[in-house]
């Protein structure tokens, strides 16, 4: 069965997917070390090298490093909802405006959306794993 309403991604959509893509790299170990108050930080400050899940007598691991599904499901589905989001979102365009500045608006719209359901799914990982809050 074809899908009838599948079209293919512009190079617009391609580069906001890009941007998010990044900017969710870039940006999950400080949430993380924000969200569990672990340790992991932004990666030109060591990343997750001072994460209690490393510290070999800890009694609180970090459950985005402890549970994979988690630390690697967690950025995996924000930036999968974001880039389909962004990507599909109708940006008003403008006859003088360049398909970079709706690249860069989407990639912004998506990158924010990827930040807060990071958040979300964080407040979500205290629930499952009993991590105390900081």
């Amino acid at each position: 069965m074809p899908l009838r309403n599948w079209k293919p991604l512009d190079k617009s959509a391609v580069a906001s997917a890009a941007i998010i893509a990044a900017g969710v790299v870039i940006l999950v170990t400080p949430i993380c070390g924000d969200l569990f108050a672990c340790g992991c930080d932004w990666p030109w400050r060591g990343l997750a090298q001072r994460c209690n899940y490393f510290e070999t007598p800890s009694a609180l691991r970090c459950p985005w490093c402890e549970y994979r599904t988690l630390g690697v499901g967690t950025p995996l589905l924000a930036t999968a909802v974001a880039v389909w989001t962004a990507t599909r979102l109708s940006v008003p365009t403008d006859a003088l405006r360049s398909p970079w500045v709706d690249s860069i608006v989407r990639g912004s719209l998506g990158l924010a959306a990827a930040v807060a359901l990071l958040f979300l799914l964080g407040q979500l990982a205290f629930t499952v794993t009993d991590y105390p809050r900081p």
